[in-house]
């Protein structure tokens, strides 16, 4: 047994047998996974009355508008402004020309003068996009954070591995998971199934296809940690992870409202959060190699506990 090698100094408390753990406590299983699904479905709906309650009236306040104004505005009829907008957008300049036609008095210069405003309100739409996709990953990711930290935090003294990571080992796979936790994971693999739909809904950004990866990536570790009983270690990477993601975010919103000061202040949060979490704290969880080398040794264990939907 490879704890007859530990020392008695390290003070390790064995997790207790299953009998003396809360009835609440239970496995994970595959057709959890379906929850995630509808965690997915309610994210959507909660973004989409976000965007056009709070989310929008905040832009409004805390953004810089346009300062040009239309040249066209009043000279020119509203179903052609809109013809003349998706003429520019798709860069139609016989679409375009044909509008213009309509009216003599439009000079040249009222024709640049057009296409600077269409430019400045099509990229004031974009950062108002960004800005409630930021605001959303915000109020999401501080969400989790705490609730997860609350989760650890509270979980028994007898085998609480945030205190004492060498419960993530101990005992493994035989590791049931809290009612806190089990609503953590589904609530997570939901809001990343949404990050993942919406990477091709939201304004298309230079890193797209990192961060399609990226989301595709968590979704497969979130999987396998869930469903071969590593859910421990998964919390704890978890931990690590969304921390400097709400101060990344909060320091975009500050940008978007040109809040420099600000901007710069919760950035040096984010570089030492990111700094302590992934660079020192998740580096010092020695077990994560060991819990991943013996989940593939356990394969043939984990099944035996695995409950197929």
């Amino acid at each position: 047994d490879w704890r007859a090698n530990v020392s008695s100094d390290d003070r390790i408390i064995i997790d207790p047998p299953l009998s003396a753990r809360p009835e609440a406590h239970m496995y994970p299983a595959t057709s959890d996974l379906g929850y995630a699904l509808v965690v997915a479905v309610v994210l959507s709906a909660l973004r989409v009355i976000l965007k056009v309650s709070v989310g929008t009236w905040l832009a409004d306040y805390f953004l810089e508008k346009p300062s040009r104004k239309n040249p066209f505005q009043g000279r020119v009829k509203d179903a052609d402004l809109r013809a003349l907008a998706r003429a520019t957008e798709s860069k139609n300049s016989d679409a375009f020309s044909s509008v213009l036609k309509k009216y003599d008095d439009i000079t040249e210069e009222d024709i640049a003068d057009w296409r600077k405003y269409h430019r400045a309100n099509l990229e004031h739409t974009k950062i108002v996009s960004k800005w409630n996709e930021s605001l959303f990953k915000l109020i999401m990711y501080s969400c989790t954070w705490t609730f997860l930290l609350y989760v650890l935090w509270t979980e028994p003294a007898e085998y609480n591995w945030f205190f004492n990571i060498k419960h993530t080992f101990i005992d493994f796979p035989d590791h049931p998971s809290s009612p806190g936790l089990h609503a953590l994971y589904m609530f997570e693999f939901g809001l990343y199934i949404h990050f993942t739909i919406f990477q091709f809904v939201d304004t298309r950004r230079a890193d797209h296809w990192v961060m399609l990866f990226h989301h595709f990536t968590t979704l497969g570790l979130l999987s396998v940690s869930w469903l071969f009983f590593a859910h421990r270690t998964g919390a704890l990477v978890l931990i690590a992870h969304d921390l400097s993601d709400v101060f990344l975010e909060a320091s975009k919103l500050a940008k978007y409202a040109k809040a420099e000061t600000l901007t710069n202040s919760i950035f040096v949060g984010f570089a030492v959060s990111w700094l302590l979490s992934r660079l020192i704290y998740l580096p010092s969880l020695r077990h994560l190699l060991g819990v991943v080398c013996f989940l593939w040794l356990s394969l043939a264990h984990t099944a035996a506990f695995l409950r197929l939907p």
